[in-house]
């Protein structure tokens, strides 16, 4: 058996419960950064790597090589194994993975990552089942839900998962193929179904969407609400991060992506927030967020009012998944109406 995790403290609460099998940690963050649909694998690793390095930093890290060795590492688990359980909460950094991963059981998928199970004949496949939870009875907790659970309930988990079907995958491709596409009117045309197989995926789905630059503002509702956060007082970036995750109905974002918003906040002909240091958030360490001091400017406050808009000051060229943003063709989210403009 085989148990899959976007994430390492999941895995290592399995291993510590005596949950028999083996573990592997999926280190993607999809649900940021570009997820371009006409690619090649090969390709999608380059772009996928050079945002991780970029978002992480320094250059160079080591990204395209942990995504070639979870790829490598997932193809031989499906072969290897009886069974490979996905472990996955209803956030939406756990959503977008999960996606992923269940677009490349589908033998119709047009994502551009390698598809499980090709050239496998003969050597076997696993079964594949899911763990996906969004409460729990004694826990407060909605967002990863599966890292607050005692051994005994993780155990529970394991014995009350579902078997991945035909109708998972499919819907999942069409929904991983939607987060890729070039135009967010995919996403929107999903959301309009009611997802039932994937419940917090497609809640995701429309969180995702209000990633988009807003009407007015041109912030997407994390920029927004680290501004509004930062127009309180000024703050180091360790104090900032909760008050802006606190926000959310489902916690998503990683300290890592926080860091990168704040670098794009602060970045380019206007920025919106300074920060002081200015470098000490790359490469990213905890004494860093601790040390980074995070002011809000009088364009912050500006944009934040909406008495300005960022991309009419400082332009734009951004991914929000398969979506780039850049020059005229800016596709804006609408949030009184809950409507894309463009």
């Amino acid at each position: 058996m085989l148990h899959v995790h976007g994430g390492s403290v999941v895995l290592d609460r399995l291993r510590a419960a005596g949950v028999p099998g083996a573990f592997l940690e999926w280190c993607d963050v999809l649900c940021q950064g570009p997820t371009p649909q006409a690619v090649t694998p090969a390709e999608w690793r380059d772009v996928r790597a050079r945002f991780l390095d970029d978002a992480s930093g320094p250059p160079g890290a080591g990204a395209h090589e942990r995504l070639a060795a979870q790829d490598a590492a997932l193809a031989r688990g499906l072969a290897e194994h009886d069974e490979v359980v996905l472990w996955f909460s209803a956030d939406w950094f756990c959503q977008a993975i999960l996606l992923c991963l269940l677009a490349r059981l589908d033998t119709g998928s047009t994502s551009p990552l390698p598809r499980q199970g090709e050239g496998d004949r003969g050597r076997g496949r696993a079964a594949v089942s899911l763990v996906s939870l969004g409460e729990h009875p004694g826990t407060a907790e909605r967002s990863c839900v599966l890292a607050f659970l005692s051994a005994d309930q993780l155990h529970d988990q394991l014995r009350a998962r579902v078997p991945v079907t035909a109708a998972h995958t499919r819907l999942a491709r069409r929904a991983w193929d939607a987060l890729c596409a070039p135009s967010p009117a995919a996403i929107a045309e999903l959301l309009r179904e009611p997802m039932t197989l994937l419940p917090f995926a497609r809640e995701g789905l429309a969180r995702h969407l209000r990633e988009l630059p807003a009407t007015g503002s041109g912030l997407s509702l994390t920029e927004r609400r680290v501004l509004e956060a930062v127009a309180e007082r000024p703050r180091t970036a360790v104090d900032l991060f909760p008050a802006v995750a606190q926000r959310e109905e489902r916690q998503w974002i990683t300290d890592t992506m926080f860091a990168h918003v704040l670098r794009g906040l602060a970045g380019g002909p206007v920025p919106l927030v300074t920060l002081d240091p200015s470098d000490a958030l790359r490469p990213l360490t905890a004494d860093g967020l601790r040390r980074t001091q995070v002011a809000i400017t009088g364009v912050g406050r500006d944009v934040l009012a909406g008495r300005s808009d960022w991309i009419a000051l400082a332009g734009i060229d951004r991914w929000v998944g398969g979506v780039h943003l850049t020059g005229d063709r800016v596709w804006r989210w609408n949030e009184e109406a809950g409507a894309l403009l463009t």
